[in-house]
């Protein structure tokens, strides 16, 4: 991977290095859908653009991008090829939650820049305590990007040599994140869907394979940061940010790209049984105008609340509970308010939007994959209503 660090801070540098391979990006995605996981060509380019890198401390080789300038190159990349940007999601977030590993650990993660890490979280497998470390065994749904990572961040529960559920000194349970190479994992071939089809998002198992200590870590706090290698602001960010928000990112690249197809085809369309385009329909002018509000709207409130979680990290200061308490809302009100906005231009779009060589048959099916992720679903609003009502949020995971 040749990252050029010394603009690779910049974000409108790298937007402009993303925007020189937007044709080769488009070209490559129904290749993609076909395969059912990116391309080698497409993944080739977007570790040569730095990409992949973003969120990766620059002592390891990578960009370190900040926050909500990483958010935004996701956004532009998902308006282009939403499963592009999902696995970009996945490997900057495995990169994010992995600020906690050890130096050992980073060291060997990230011994080759242009390898990627990918993980599962979710269901944790089982770590049973053994010397010197753990066996790991299970099996992790939605592993998006396997088909190209060369390291595995996978979730497991600690358990005994009695096959009890062991805690950590501390007396928590929280479950242990375990770096294991992807070659010892096995790959189901589940990723049949409708949308984001292209991320390869496959089961992966692991069976009584041995982990040393030093490769795995618990998720805590963002303060509780084991490596010298991750000492930015960027990893003073609460994990469930990183987790969360970039899904909003991808979505709102999606209605982007779903609003402008409509904009494009109104005045060359003209519905049937009508004398004019489409262009000139009121329904249709409302419906423009309707998405237009509720994309910028939802979108300016993601932002604003990530750059004021920047800003407080960059200046080393407690990041306070009502914040991240907004992230998660800002983000899921994101996602939602890009699906509505999308359901509204695949319904303008007519009989021409049910056709796979129109832009919005895709956008409708990648929309409704987004939307299904647990980050995204109704229960985001529960928690964040409980924690307005002084509540606790029923997740400790909302203030990691």
């Amino acid at each position: 991977m040749n990252v050029d660090r010394t603009d690779g801070r910049s974000a409108e540098r790298l937007l402009r290095k993303l925007a020189t391979v937007e044709s080769l990006l488009s070209a490559e995605a129904d290749a993609g859908e076909r395969a059912r996981t990116l391309t080698d060509r497409t993944v080739a380019v977007l570790k040569d653009t730095g990409i992949m890198a973003m969120w990766m401390p620059s002592s390891l080789g990578g960009l370190e991008l900040d926050f909500s300038s990483g958010l935004r190159v996701m956004e532009e990349l998902a308006r282009i090829d939403a499963s592009a940007a999902w696995v970009v999601f996945v490997v900057c977030g495995s990169t994010f939650a992995a600020a906690r590993m050890s130096d050992e650990a980073a060291a060997i993660i990230h011994a080759r820049p242009q390898d990627l890490l990918c993980g599962s979280l979710n269901p944790p497998g089982k770590a049973l305590q053994v010397e010197g470390g753990y066996r790991l065994t299970g099996r992790w749904p939605f592993t998006s990007g396997r088909n190209h990572a060369a390291w595995l961040l996978l979730s497991a529960v600690v358990r005994d040599n009695q096959d009890g559920v062991a805690p950590a000194s501390s007396g928590t349970t929280t479950p242990i994140l375990c770096l294991v190479p992807a070659d010892v994992s096995k790959v189901h071939d589940t990723w049949h869907t409708g949308g984001l089809r292209a991320t390869g998002s496959n089961d992966v198992e692991v069976t009584d394979v041995f982990v040393p200590t030093s490769m795995t870590f618990r998720v805590s706090s963002a303060r509780d940061r084991r490596s010298r290698y991750h000492q930015g602001p960027l990893y003073r960010l609460p994990l469930s940010g990183a987790i969360g928000t970039p899904i909003a990112a991808v979505a709102l690249g999606i209605a982007r790209r779903a609003i402008d197809t409509v904009i494009a085809i109104s005045s060359t369309k003209t519905p049937v049984g009508r004398s004019s385009s489409l262009r000139d329909q009121p329904v249709l002018q409302a419906d423009v105008a309707k998405a237009e509000a509720a994309v910028r709207s939802a979108r300016s409130w993601l932002y604003a609340t990530a750059d004021s979680l920047s800003e407080l990290a960059n200046a080393n200061e407690d990041l306070p509970n009502a914040l991240r308490r907004d992230l998660l809302l800002a983000s899921v009100h994101a996602t939602r308010s890009a699906a509505y906005a999308v359901d509204l231009m695949h319904l303008s779009g007519g009989g021409s939007a049910v056709y796979a060589t129109c832009p919005l048959e895709r956008a409708l099916r990648d929309i409704h994959t987004v939307t299904q992720h647990r980050r995204s679903a109704p229960i985001q609003f529960e928690m964040a209503g409980r924690m307005l009502l002084g509540l606790e949020s029923g997740d400790p995971a909302v203030l990691q």
